[in-house]
């Protein structure tokens, strides 16, 4: 939801507040003990086969 940003109060926006936003995964095991920012980009159109991309060794 929008809730006033940029005047608008719906769902749906094209603006960068709610277009961008973060991926996070931790793997117990396999994730670093401190989180590391990376600059991959993640498509919402098939999470999963992305998902499995990332989790590649």
């Amino acid at each position: 939801w929008a809730l006033g940003e940029h005047g608008e109060w719906a769902k749906y926006s094209n603006f960068d507040v709610a277009t961008h936003v973060p991926l996070i995964f931790y793997v117990p095991g396999r994730s670093a003990s401190l989180p590391e920012a990376g600059e991959k980009l993640f498509p919402y159109l098939d999470p999963f086969d992305s998902a499995s991309q990332l989790m590649e060794p």
